[in-house]
């Protein structure tokens, strides 16, 4: 309907997971958020952003850098993020407007960006025997590309046999 109307942007979906500190204070999020449990909070707005694309429509994921846990209604107030973003994790998942050749896991025009936002966040892959890069690069040159990009720690969770040839 949105298309039929003219529209091509939309302003939604509200991708804030709702906290406690934001369902007990004066914070929307709580009744606006897509959902409190971050997994299907992830899968719902998958599938809507997917639905409204297909017709043309572009969706924005709000809010940067995540609202869910002030209790401040940000309409009318301040909204204060108390606690530091010291480290983030990098995810294998390619954003094509960043780098359209790599995964953030292992790019370095990814880290750039994360460090211009935040040049102290100290930086770690999700794990490097997760399939999209052990069935995919490759861990050996998943591990290089990421240390050449810039990333602080390589996490390999599942099998300590793989930490061993890295070095070689």
């Amino acid at each position: 309907e949105m298309r039929e109307l003219g529209f091509n942007y939309n302003l939604s979906p509200v991708a804030d997971v709702p906290s406690k500190k934001s369902s007990g204070g004066f914070s929307q999020i709580g009744s606006r958020g897509v959902e409190a449990e971050p997994d299907m909070a992830m899968e719902a707005i998958k599938e809507y952003c997917q639905t409204i694309s297909s017709e043309g429509v572009n969706c924005t994921l709000k809010h940067f850098p995540g609202i869910g846990s002030v209790s401040e209604d940000t309409h009318f107030d301040l909204g204060i993020i108390d606690n530091p973003i010291n480290e983030v994790m990098l995810s294998h998942t390619l954003v094509t407007s960043i780098d359209p050749d790599n995964p953030v896991s292992v790019s370095k025009s990814g880290i750039e960006f994360l460090k211009s936002i935040n040049s102290q966040a100290k930086t770690i892959t999700d794990d490097m025997s997760m399939l999209p890069i052990s069935q995919g690069i490759g861990i050996k040159k998943a591990y290089q590309k990421s240390i050449e990009a810039g990333v602080d720690y390589v996490l390999i969770s599942y099998d300590k046999d793989l930490v061993y040839w890295l070095y070689d």
